[in-house]
């Protein structure tokens, strides 16, 4: 489970990373410690 904290820095992360071109799946399989539920989680944040 994810802190709020940890939340924000991932998703800053992730919008920095999509707006760089990177696809949004790529960028998440990246992040290797992240379990399923908590990709599911970002890209709803997302509204991916």
């Amino acid at each position: 489970m994810l802190s709020n904290i940890q939340k924000n820095i991932i998703l800053r992360a992730v919008r920095i990373r999509l707006l760089e071109g990177e696809e949004l799946d790529d960028i998440l399989q990246s992040y290797t410690k992240l379990t399923y539920a908590e990709r599911e989680e970002i890209k709803a944040l997302l509204g991916a």
